[in-house]
């Protein structure tokens, strides 16, 4: 995560993206329409992690297997399927 101003951008593709649009004069790459936000606005840019459908399906394939006290798990099943179910599976 970078911090340039009033801008924070994460993840490092976009990063990359965010100082190639700020900081080159047209060599390395063509105007893009990557635009900061207003004073104080932060500017997540996230096309990898976590958003990344394996990343979310890893994480909760692994809540539903914690130990966890057995009136928890249902809960902490049911969770997990139903945030797979939206992101994961679209996928």
């Amino acid at each position: 995560m970078i911090t340039d101003g009033d801008i924070t951008v994460a993840e490092s593709g976009a990063i990359i993206e965010y100082l190639v649009e700020r900081y080159d004069d047209g060599r390395l790459a063509p105007r893009s329409a990557l635009r900061s936000g207003s004073a104080g606005a932060t500017v997540a840019l996230r096309r990898g992690i976590g958003h990344d459908p394996l990343l979310i399906k890893l994480i909760c394939d692994q809540v539903a297997k914690a130990p966890m006290p057995f009136f928890a798990r249902p809960v902490a099943r049911a969770i997990s399927a139903k945030v797979q179910a939206m992101t994961v599976e679209p996928n």
